[in-house]
């Protein structure tokens, strides 16, 4: 199929923000100078705003980075604002799905699909299939279908969720908009509330960056359900209010499948209103189990989640992520990645984040074992645990396995007598020395104290890379400071670099405490005051109140 060339693929780029305290504001100034739109407004004299308006093409790799480190930088700054054609987008929106919606056009326009592929699939693995979608495979709002959930609903409130309702099935059935008609025998749909519903929620999200995105083909698609169903239907159930017994409030489909992995699992509603679940044999308690754990785990960490460690995320994406990312490359010169790497330093400062934001970066499965609780009291099952991680990291290869507190399982060995988990440390050894050097394998070890780990361990070609993650700095604790209250609700500029001064010696983990204090304490009050959840936020004052706690309770 010949591609029409004069199709519009650009996508215009609105990011503003205002001057900040932030440690990256002279960053994030460099670079919104990049762009050729670069421009700033000024008050008395001085720079207040900033501002870049780009024109960029879908496919522009280059520019697509740079706007996507700026965000990194500012985007969630209160001054900061984002618009995608016109539509205001949060940075958090966009970090989670404009890549996703970028790759799903590009292979839309590559396999010359019609319009018929925004109807399909998940964005991700398409099929050209019975329609799914509304209209985009990245819409919010209201689901078409039931959504391929590991497990069915157990209520049926939960096909309906609304703002009152504390259900994990976010966005309602289309099928719960509509009215019990006024003689009872049928349920009639309200397809406006359906399309405003959508177009409201999708028009937040990073979708409509996309060249084909069309609002027309939403409300085309809502236009073609059913006006109303029949309440006798033989292939649908009535829901009734809790409240109003006899008042219909939306429909269920009697049978509704759901993808359980290598199975599938059938729900049936009986015509007495009770739940008649009908479950297939494989899909009993143990096969279920088997089947959540024969799936690739990627943890949702990035980098830019975490502070004051750039030094050492630097030289992890060259040790551990470019190996895993591109082993092409290191296979033409001849040069081994590291089996086995160490990460060592005190407690609290990022290990075990690290080592997931490197198996998200890399795309990586991920393992996680606890030195301590890989034990059994029973023979013979620690080693089987182990070698049950291994098997499933090469199974889903590339793979992360994280091993922490490795010092609990392989302490140094005195006077040549062996520890009680020497068996445990022998399988350990003997798994990752069978490793080949092809098996996209990458094993990760964290210690506190890497004098106390058996040497053994340590030689090489097994952990014989060892990394540091130190104690952060006055500039790191500011960073770290910055990239915890960025999930909080704060008020007036924050002085980052002051309360890296007061809290001294803290770790990364003891500032994600004396954020957690300084919103116990805010919260403590409000309630004793009688003030509204809704007028809460986090003041410097609260946080520095929370550091003083903190330090008297280590005095």
């Amino acid at each position: 199929m010949v591609e029409n060339n004069n199709r519009n693929e650009t996508v215009n780029v609105e990011f503003a923000f205002g001057n900040s305290n932030s440690v990256n504001f002279q960053k994030a100034v460099k670079i919104a100078k990049k762009f050729d739109s670069y421009i700033y407004f000024e008050n008395n004299g001085d720079p207040q705003t900033y501002q870049i308006s780009e024109k960029l093409s879908i496919d522009d790799k280059s520019g697509w980075n740079l706007v996507s480190k700026l965000l990194e930088l500012a985007g969630r700054w209160r001054s900061s604002e984002l618009k995608l054609n016109g539509y205001n987008i949060s940075q958090r929106k966009f970090s989670e799905n404009f890549s996703a919606v970028q790759r799903c056009y590009l292979r839309k326009r590559v396999m010359g699909y019609d319009e018929n592929y925004c109807l399909c699939g998940d964005g991700r693995s398409f099929r050209i299939e019975p329609t799914k979608k509304f209209g985009c495979a990245f819409e919010k709002g209201v689901l078409r279908e039931l959504p391929q959930h590991g497990r069915f609903p157990k209520r049926e409130e939960d096909f309906f969720p609304d703002s009152s309702s504390h259900s994990e099935f976010n966005d309602p059935l289309w099928m719960i908009f509509g009215r019990h008609n006024p003689k009872r025998n049928s349920f009639e749909f309200d397809k406006k509330k359906i399309r405003d519903r959508i177009i409201e929620n999708s028009t937040k999200e990073a979708c409509v960056a996309c060249p084909a995105f069309s609002l027309e083909r939403i409300k085309k698609s809502i236009n073609e359900l059913p006006d109303s169903i029949p309440l006798d239907d033989e292939n649908y159930k009535p829901v009734c209010s809790k409240f109003k017994k006899e008042t219909v409030i939306g429909v269920i489909s009697k049978i509704d499948y759901l993808g359980f992995h290598e199975g599938r699992r059938e729900t049936v509603f009986d015509d007495e209103g009770d739940d008649d679940e009908s479950i297939s044999d494989h899909s009993s308690l143990n096969e279920s189990r088997k089947l959540q754990e024969n799936v690739r785990h990627i943890p949702e960490v990035k980098f830019s989640d975490i502070g004051g460690l750039s030094g050492v995320l630097e030289e992890i994406r060259k040790v551990i992520v470019l190996p895993l990312t591109h082993p092409e490359y290191f296979k033409k010169l001849g040069i081994k990645g590291h089996k086995g790497i160490l990460f060592y330093g005190p407690p609290g400062n990022g290990k075990t984040l690290i080592a997931k934001a490197i198996a998200f970066e890399s795309k990586s499965h991920f393992e996680l074992i606890s030195g301590p609780e890989v034990k059994s009291k029973w023979y013979g099952q620690s080693e089987e645990n182990l070698r049950e991680v291994f098997k499933r990291a090469r199974k889903y290869s590339p793979s992360i396995i994280f091993i922490d507190e490795i010092d609990s399982i392989a302490g140094e060995r005195s006077g040549g007598n062996r520890s009680p988990d020497f068996s445990v440390v022998a399988q350990l050894l003997v798994l990752m020395d069978g490793m080949s050097d092809s098996a996209g394998v990458t094993v990760i070890a964290a210690t506190n104290r890497i004098d106390t780990v058996d040497n053994a361990v340590l030689r090489p070609g097994r952990f014989d890379y060892h990394l540091e993650i130190p104690n952060p700095g006055e500039k790191e604790r500011a960073e770290i400071w910055e990239k915890c209250l960025q999930k909080m609700t704060t008020a007036g500029q924050i002085d980052y670099i002051r309360l890296s001064r007061n809290s001294n010696g803290f770790s990364g983990a003891a500032i994600a405490a004396a954020c957690e204090e300084a919103g116990l304490i805010i919260i403590e009050n409000a309630i004793n005051s009688g003030i509204s959840a809704d007028a809460l936020f986090i003041s410097e004052i609260a946080l520095l109140d929370a550091i003083e706690k903190i330090l008297k309770k280590r005095s």
